[in-house]
């Protein structure tokens, strides 16, 4: 079962990484490309797409904990099964 725990924390540790770079980068060339010789001129905050899918992607993370962690030990124990 730890085995399967750790996949679990690998997986959402991944979705956290994703989020948060894949948010700030998108975010970032938001940013840059707003500004204009006039100033800074937001416009249409495409980031948004970017940041509530990988966000979606992590909030199914962290909702199927338990049916992650057991598809994840039913697996290992598969695997470990002499044939």
């Amino acid at each position: 079962m730890t085995d399967a725990l750790s996949k679990y924390q690998a997986m959402r540790r991944n979705a956290i990484s994703a989020f948060v770079l894949s948010s700030a980068v998108a975010w970032g060339i938001w940013v840059y490309t707003s500004y204009t010789d006039r100033g800074f001129e937001p416009y249409l905050p495409w980031p948004l797409l970017i940041t509530v899918g990988s966000g979606w992607h992590l909030v199914q993370v962290l909702r199927l904990r338990r049916g992650i962690i057991k598809v994840q030990a039913r697996r290992l124990r598969r695997r470990r099964k002499p044939r």
